[in-house]
């Protein structure tokens, strides 16, 4: 007996849990395993009931949208878009609710092709279908995408509107590192529109934020975003404050050597403008012989 549909069934399944487990390339090789079992199917059912037109679009949307969510993934940004807007078309014949998320996940890739205003266009969709759907869960990751991408574009007034919502919605789930990332957002933001005191406070929000979730790496880049925020106020003192805060916490920690370089850096410069030559030169001899035992152990 010969079941294809159950099989193609099979490898989109086994796609999603390869994406849900963080493996891009073995969903995208299932994605075209159920591709080459939907030929099958179209040549003989076998043993299977056939699909109905909706469910032979469904069949499709579903193998383009999860392989353009591993193309994604896998930085293949514009393969990805095109196999993501050929989801949503078929997705918008059949009323599929897949059609949210293929929405968001394309206009991540819209906006790394540098195509923002197509990327708002698909946020804003996908943010209408969550509202009329009441999803309060998905709504607020989708409007914070849209406030990045505002932000990205020095859109800065719809930035903060955008990013004001999803905070909202955070905050009355208690996720108090998302929260974080939109205080983060709206520092970034403020900073843009030449208000470096109103920026450093919401960074300090954040920070509270990410401490209070142990995520401590994000703690790094705040307290650079501060020590740029005090040397625009030409408070010198408290630009070296953050950006050795920011050093020793980088070395604290595994994985962050690039943030220790940029901070070491950037504390290096904060030294010399203080006359501090000393210090700068110890701390950028001291940043090399780290890079240096670095390639060695790898």
């Amino acid at each position: 007996m010969r079941f294809p549909r159950t099989l193609c069934e099979r490898r989109l399944l086994g796609a999603s849990a390869a994406l849900h487990g963080s493996r891009p390339e073995e969903a995208l090789r299932s994605t075209e395993e159920a591709r080459h079992a939907l030929e099958n199917m179209r040549r003989d059912m076998g043993d299977d009931v056939p699909p109905t037109p909706a469910e032979w679009d469904d069949f499709e949307g579903n193998i383009d949208w999860l392989a353009g969510t591993a193309l994604l993934i896998l930085e293949d940004v514009e393969p990805a878009a095109e196999r993501l807007e050929a989801a949503i078309a078929r997705f918008a014949r059949t009323g599929n609710e897949s059609i949210t998320p293929a929405l968001s996940t394309l206009g991540v890739a819209l906006r790394k092709l540098g195509r923002l205003d197509d990327a708002l266009g698909r946020y804003q969709q996908a943010v209408s279908l969550l509202r009329e759907a009441g999803d309060e869960i998905n709504l607020p990751i989708v409007q914070q995408n849209a406030g990045n991408l505002c932000q990205q574009a020095q859109r800065n007034e719809e930035a903060l509107s955008w990013y004001a919502e999803a905070k909202d919605k955070f905050h009355t789930q208690g996720l108090v590192e998302k929260e974080g990332e939109i205080d983060q957002g709206v520092g970034c933001v403020l900073f843009q529109m030449g208000r470096p005191a109103e920026a450093a406070s919401a960074w300090e929000r954040a920070s509270a934020c990410f401490e209070t979730a142990g995520a401590t790496k994000k703690v790094v880049q705040i307290e650079m975003n501060l020590g740029s925020s005090a040397a625009a106020r030409c408070d010198f003192d408290s630009e070296v404050m953050h950006l050795e805060h920011a050093v020793a916490l980088s070395r604290s920690l595994t994985g962050t050597e690039p943030e220790c370089a940029v901070a070491a850096q950037m504390l290096a410069r904060a030294y010399i403008r203080l006359g501090r030559i000393r210090e700068a030169l110890d701390l950028m001899r001291g940043s090399a012989d780290s890079a240096v035992g670095e390639q060695g152990r790898r």
